[in-house]
């Protein structure tokens, strides 16, 4: 049960950011500018070293290249 109640906080945490109902400091406390900036760095350093990193692994099991053009030209993502 509590691998399950871990699940069903981590959903309400990504709910609560993209419906921008919460915020990265309430989620990650104060120092959560430190925190990005090290997810940042690993996810620079998998790119950069050519590994798959989860935060773009699709539900088809695909991966995002993290961002994406739209026909207009405009860059989405990350």
């Amino acid at each position: 049960m509590e691998a399950l109640d871990e699940v069903a906080h981590q959903n309400a945490a990504e709910k609560r950011l993209r419906n921008m109902l919460g915020s990265y400091r309430e989620e990650l406390g104060p120092d959560w500018k430190t925190t990005l900036q090290t997810v940042k760095d690993e996810i620079d350093w998998c790119k950069k070293n050519n590994l798959p990193h989860p935060a773009f692994n699709q539900i088809s099991g695909g991966e995002r290249t993290g961002v994406d053009i739209t026909s207009d030209g405009t860059q989405v993502g990350i």
